[in-house]
């Protein structure tokens, strides 16, 4: 898609509208004077992962936790959207279930067998898979790889989609730390995982550095991966599947558009905060979530000139971009981190937590990244953008 270029009659406090140091750093540089393409030095991740030549047909296992709208999910369907047009390939995927079965994941179920149709075979896996019964096992979460028996075969590829230690990141001793000192580099992450101890997590970094080839969706998680050591392949790929600005709105009817992951400690707190601080304020407030969260936001919504998005699909969500003035992302770990280069592609203002994506990004033009879980630091960001944007 292309990305426009600023309108001429729009204000901002500094710099470009659209902020070219971080979209050519993760979508690509220029290739002409309003598209992004894919920089020579990433990988794509298709081509990765199938053989160079020499072999005429494949069976490939596609392990999902799934079809919940996120960043890696995204990049879960795009690879197998691609793979299935690749000839002489055969792909099976297995759903496998949450660690508390209930109604929801019989709707996720029915949704990826709706979603993977065209798959050779689409079933709970009962049992761990041997990666040697196929030619490519790919799973894609800390879940999945409970189901895979042999990490260390070859056929086995892990794709990491972030740090997903999520009983560590939803603690109280992780959001002290934001709080206090800083949102933690891939090494700090990792020693604070450590240090916090929680079984399943330490569990899942054990797992990890069993695998011998792992797929990555940012530097972020290269640099946590290193850290632990981790031995065999590792190979940072580009998704291609980031939702793009044809161009940028003149009018934009939205003020404010919070994310609110629907995780309790992980940003959630400060998300909330925010929209209370704003909700009785003479601006439009949207706040996007998943389905999970509605206990979480329940009551914002029924405030003057506040209104919640439910899971939006891809369009919906780029509709929402076009039509934003600011866009706030607090988020205590993100490996991938889609939605803040997303926005900026729109024309967006942006307020980020300097996670993911964005930890060696500098603030300038209509970005901001934030270095500390602080409710005061993004409030008076947000006021400061806010008249910048008058």
């Amino acid at each position: 898609m292309m990305i426009g270029k600023p309108m001429p009659n729009e204000r901002h406090c500094s710099g470009e509208r659209v902020n070219k140091s971080v979209i050519q750093e993760y979508i690509g540089p220029p290739a002409c004077a309003d598209a992004y393409a894919l920089p020579a030095n990433r990988v794509d991740l298709v081509q990765s992962l199938l053989p160079e030549s020499g072999r005429r047909s494949m069976r490939i296992a596609l392990l999902v936790k799934s079809i919940r709208r996120s960043g890696g999910n995204r990049v879960i369907a795009d690879l197998f959207d691609r793979l299935r047009k690749v000839g002489g390939v055969e792909i099976f995927v297995f759903v496998v279930p949450e660690i508390r079965f209930d109604i929801r994941e019989v709707q996720n179920l029915l949704l990826c067998k709706r979603r993977y149709r065209a798959a050779a075979s689409v079933t709970r896996a009962g049992r761990a898979l041997d990666p040697g019964e196929f030619d490519l096992l790919i799973s894609t979460s800390r879940r999945t790889l409970d189901f895979v028996e042999n990490l260390a075969h070859p056929a086995h590829v892990h794709l990491f989609q972030a740090i997903e230690a999520w009983d560590s990141v939803n603690s109280a001793p992780f959001l002290e730390y934001c709080r206090d000192r800083r949102y933690p580099a891939p090494k700090e992450c990792i020693d604070l995982i450590r240090e916090i101890g929680f079984r399943q997590d330490l569990r899942y970094l054990d797992q990890i550095g069993a695998v011998g080839r792992i797929r990555t969706v940012s530097g972020y998680l290269e640099s946590a991966l290193h850290y632990l050591a981790r031995p065999g392949e590792v190979v940072v790929c580009e998704p291609e599947l980031f939702v793009r600005g044809e161009r940028v709105r003149a009018l934009r009817p939205i003020d404010i558009l919070l994310f609110v992951r629907g995780e309790v400690y992980n940003g959630d707190d400060l998300a909330l905060a925010l929209a209370r601080g704003f909700q009785d304020r003479p601006c439009r407030l949207v706040v996007v979530t998943a389905r999970k969260a509605r206990s979480l936001v329940r009551g914002i919504g029924k405030q003057g000139q506040v209104s919640i998005a439910y899971d939006p699909t891809d369009a919906a969500l780029a509709e929402l971009f076009a039509s934003a003035r600011i866009v706030l992302h607090p988020s205590l770990c993100n490996g991938g981190g889609f939605i803040p280069v997303e926005a900026l592609s729109f024309g967006c203002t942006v307020l980020a937590s300097r996670t993911g994506w964005l930890l060696s990004a500098e603030s300038n033009g209509n970005l901001s990244v934030l270095d500390r879980h602080d409710p005061g630091l993004y409030r008076s960001e947000l006021e400061r953008r806010m008249q910048c944007e008058k």
